[in-house]
């Protein structure tokens, strides 16, 4: 903060800067990168504008949000991960499928913190003051490149409160959603806002049309750890899958496929997952440098122990790491020590997906892959031409000497589908809302208690947190069931 404070000490930025700091604001607020604090005076210039967005980047950072619990809970709750026996306490209750809404530790940050992301792209989407027409042309390329992931950045911090918060899709037209915040909201008080919960459908529109927006506007790809016209398209070919509208899905993963990122091969999908590439298959991924690393609350550290660093507590099922003999992604599944004599039963497996760097956990998360749009087409195919999806399907799984599925067509292909997205994304966020869009029950490992959860079930969703109920100017519901 002093160092951002001297190099514009001369500046009006540099005096709004001390002013901020003298004033005691929060300090993970002070510290976001690239400068400071948060912007609150309207943005007159492209590079207050990048510092503004970049804050925002910043805090898609958090352990509680996209730095590790959007990757936990949807495969924990699912039926990848238990908690071994040999933990750090973290976790337990979604692993026992007994969360309360008060609960402080993951619950209320998780909506609280996205709801904070999103109070900051909307500082950078309404707070900017700038006429395109009196920048130079690379400016104005900036401009709406920046105003671009500004969008993508509140879609996609709503499209992941709707995926926890709101009920099971399709249950009908009033399936409640989420609160579709666009106002200004103080990022340091992020449920002060008086918007009330629109429906699941209103919610998927809100996302889709800023979705669009942003891919209107950006005009480049920025390098893997910022949001681009093909992140944009990936996630709207997530969206579309999600609401049933298979042939726009298609369309969209078609337009993620053809920007010439490349599925990572079956030869280098190890070495893919034990080092930073920027030449294949990541789309966006979370960036966790010497000075972002979340430590021990980092993902990585939760998932194994390395270097004698770690809590190695969340373990895949040993049937998941069974299923997948012969599958090249089994190996990245890795054998408990016997000298940490653990008494899960069965024994479960480390995850090498996302490793440290000599015990120091300043690996990127990678958050969305190409080989995802892959899938959302197979997927969206099974609905509408179901023996193009059962070929696909076969091309996929050969890419990593998979299964050898023979099913083309009814229940089983779209079995054999979930199973290799299952094989595929595992430990990336995504098993829970799998099986809720497809109306599945969640059978999981030996390990668990409970082992089997009926849908449809307020356990594929989590409750709106007592602080949102408790705001200021409230005007959330709470969720069927709690």
């Amino acid at each position: 903060m002093i160092k951002t404070i001297l190099k514009y000490k001369d500046t009006a930025l540099g005096f709004a800067l001390l002013s901020l700091l003298v004033l005691g604001c929060d300090k993970d607020f002070l510290e976001d990168k690239p400068n400071g604090a948060y912007p609150r005076q309207p943005i007159t210039t492209v590079n207050d504008m990048a510092r503004a967005l970049n804050s925002t980047y910043s805090a898609m950072q958090s352990a509680t949000t996209f730095g590790r619990n959007i990757f936990v809970l949807p495969d924990l709750i699912a039926d990848n991960e238990f908690v071994s026996d040999q933990n750090s306490g973290r976790f337990i209750d979604f692993y026992q499928h007994i969360w309360l809404y008060d609960d402080d530790n993951v619950i209320i940050p998780l909506w609280s913190d996205l709801y904070t992301l999103i109070a900051r792209a909307n500082f950078v989407i309404d707070k900017t003051d700038i006429a395109p027409s009196d920048l130079p042309k690379s400016d104005q390329n900036s401009y709406h490149q920046y105003l671009g992931e500004a969008y993508a950045l509140r879609a996609m911090a709503h499209f992941a409160l709707v995926n926890f918060f709101a009920a099971s899709p399709h249950t009908g037209q009033n399936t409640p959603g989420i609160p579709y915040v666009t106002e200004l909201v103080d990022p340091d008080h992020p449920l002060d806002f008086d918007t009330p919960r629109l429906s699941l459908q209103e919610t998927y529109r809100h996302i889709e049309s800023d979705l669009e927006q942003a891919f209107q506007l950006m005009n480049r790809e920025r390098g893997k750890v910022y949001l681009g016209p093909t992140a944009v398209q990936l996630l709207l070919s997530r969206l579309y899958l999600y609401d049933r509208q298979y042939a726009k899905a298609m369309a969209a993963a078609d337009q993620a496929i053809s920007s010439g990122i490349q599925m990572v091969t079956k030869a280098g999908y190890v070495g893919y997952w034990e080092k930073e590439s920027s030449s294949v298959e990541t789309v966006f991924e979370i960036e966790q440098d010497d000075t972002d690393t979340r430590g021990s609350d980092s993902y990585a550290s939760i998932l194994h122990k390395e270097g004698g660093s770690g809590y190695g507590q969340n373990l895949a099922y040993d049937d998941l790491f069974q299923a997948m003999a012969g599958d090249v992604r089994q190996k990245l599944f890795k054998k408990i020590p016997d000298d940490e004599s653990r008494t899960d039963n069965p024994p479960g497996w480390y995850v090498n997906k996302y490793t440290s760097v000599g015990g120091s956990y300043t690996r990127n998360l990678k958050l969305l892959r190409i080989s995802e749009a892959y899938l959302n087409k197979i997927e969206a195919e099974y609905h509408t031409a179901p023996t193009t999806a059962a070929h696909d399907l076969t091309g996929f799984a050969a890419e990593r000497d998979g299964v050898d599925y023979s099913a083309d067509t009814g229940d089983q292909l779209l079995a054999d589908i979930l199973k290799e997205r299952r094989f595929e994304l595992c430990f990336e966020g995504h098993r829970l809302f799998d099986l809720r869009r497809n109306e599945w029950d969640i059978h999981r490992g030996a390990n668990a208690s409970p082992r089997d959860i009926s849908f449809p079930s307020k356990r594929y969703y989590l409750p709106i947190p007592k602080t949102q109920l408790n705001a200021p100017n409230n005007k959330v519901t709470q969720n069927p069931g709690y």
